[in-house]
């Protein structure tokens, strides 16, 4: 029977990526459908604490450069931001590991419109391996686009996660 030091090593060699995991770079996530409303902004803008009038007032809204309200931005990244929508979330070997936002890049090419119906998929871009203090750690970089209803761009982001 190995000892406690011998079982840490043992487990610290061992490479987590197996090809059979690697296969998965290019998984594409099921899309994600918002129906961008009054409601949703109000509730989104009231949690995050965002009262600017371009999302919050029609009337102030309809003076400014787009004509009417549109979303803060930053109601994409909440979009993503549950666990099962990850597109490395079906692969069990990560699974049990801690995660760690490694940061991210975003691009935003037009506004989100009330009425607007936004759809999302994230992607796996890829995945790298390393050794840290406490073990193997996976780099895992993502994908994820949004498109409005008539299939135009309207942000992408390539994010980070570090699990360890």
């Amino acid at each position: 029977m190995l000892d406690t030091a011998t079982r840490r090593l043992t487990l610290a060699q061992q490479s987590i990526l197996t090809d059979e995991i690697r296969r998965e770079i290019g998984y594409q996530t099921e899309p994600i459908i918002i129906e961008v409303d009054k409601t949703l902004l109000r509730l989104f803008t009231q949690a995050v604490g965002d009262i600017n009038p371009l999302w919050t007032d029609d009337a102030e809204a309809r003076k400014g450069p787009y004509g009417g309200i549109i979303a803060p931005p930053s109601l994409l990244c909440s979009s993503m931001a549950t666990s099962y929508n990850l597109p490395y979330a079906h692969i069990p070997a990560l699974q049990p590991m801690r995660r760690l936002d490694g940061g991210g890049e975003w691009e935003f090419y037009r506004p989100i419109r009330l009425g607007d119906t936004i759809t999302a998929t994230a992607s796996l871009h890829d995945m790298t391996e390393k050794r840290g203090r406490l073990g193997p750690m996976v780099i895992v970089t993502s994908e994820i686009t949004w498109h409005n209803q008539r299939q135009a761009l309207v942000a992408r982001a390539y994010t980070t996660a570090i699990r360890y």
